[in-house]
């Protein structure tokens, strides 16, 4: 795209507006697969400030999202290094006969009461991810208990059902205070690590190519419904860890996925900014300038 009129960066943040999506909206055509339609999409009315003013406030919104990219890349980065470090410890204890089932290492859905009714936080299928270990703060609701998967701080999810599982769904739970409860879909299944091991390592289980397989190879149910069998699932061979070898694991990697968390959360505050900001500067309610000033300071 090129306009000696605006800025295309620009032109991006304006058409990223919920304004823009429900204008579109609004006119699309189309009952199963509604889409926009062309001639009204280009009579979307758009402000043009000066060139400079537009470069400003596409340089104030490029550098929050930098900021999340940033974040996300070495929430990324960290994740990789638990898994490498997991794979060692694993390639460490691979010589030995001494080996240990999947039920030594965890507690798969642990009892946990919760009174109907009661308003906790909830977490749907659609809300976990499948390339990153945190729930998005956004994706995460509040909701009375009528059914559902329990689970606490450092538990580890992980869909059971066709094709969420293929698609890598799961995640690591380090949004809760100690104590608290939420729930979720049905369909997830929960890890809680037994005294033989840690979340860390339970969450790296679950992303190592070898386990999965052996989960899709336990499924069963009609097509596109099927699901993991859990007595099968338990019986996942893995080698013995010694306690001062998980020890150590935990020490390391319990560091790393703070820094996720911490990430996560600075993402969550940056996207805040970012979509309180677009819309008042877009239309020239907020100063160009003074924000410009605040956002190097929260940089």
């Amino acid at each position: 795209f090129r306009s000696e009129k605006i800025v295309s960066r620009y032109l991006y943040y304006c058409l990223f507006t919920d304004e823009f999506f429900d204008y579109v909206m609004s006119g699309a055509k189309g009952a199963k697969m509604p889409r926009g339609d062309k001639d009204e999409i280009m009579k979307y009315q758009i402000s043009l400030p000066p060139l400079n003013v537009q470069e400003q406030i596409s340089n104030i919104l490029t550098n929050i999202d930098d900021k999340i990219k940033l974040n996300t890349k070495i929430n990324k980065t960290l994740e990789k290094m638990a898994i490498t470090l997991y794979k060692k410890i694993l390639l460490d204890n691979s010589d030995t006969n001494n080996t240990k089932k999947l039920s030594d290492y965890i507690t798969l859905n642990p009892r946990i009461s919760v009174k109907k009714g009661t308003v906790l936080k909830y977490v749907d299928m659609k809300a976990l991810p499948t390339d990153q270990m945190s729930v998005s703060n956004e994706d995460i609701i509040e909701r009375e208990f009528k059914s559902g998967t329990k689970f606490m701080q450092n538990d580890v999810l992980l869909a059971r059902i066709t094709p969420c599982l293929e698609n890598g769904k799961s995640a690591f739970v380090d949004f809760l205070s100690e104590g608290e409860i939420a729930f979720g879909s049905t369909e997830f299944l929960v890890f809680r690590a037994s005294e033989y091991s840690c979340p860390q390592f339970l969450y790296c289980l679950i992303k190592d190519p070898n386990f999965q397989e052996f989960a899709k190879q336990s499924m069963v149910g009609t097509s596109g419904r099927q699901r993991i069998q859990n007595d099968i699932l338990l019986e996942y061979n893995l080698p013995n860890i010694n306690s001062e070898q998980m020890k150590r694991f935990y020490d390391i990697t319990k560091k790393w996925f703070d820094n996720v968390r911490l990430n996560s959360i600075e993402n969550t505050r940056l996207r805040q900014i970012r979509d309180y900001l677009l819309p008042r500067l877009l239309s020239g309610e907020i100063d160009v300038t003074m924000a410009e000033k605040q956002i190097k300071e929260v940089l």
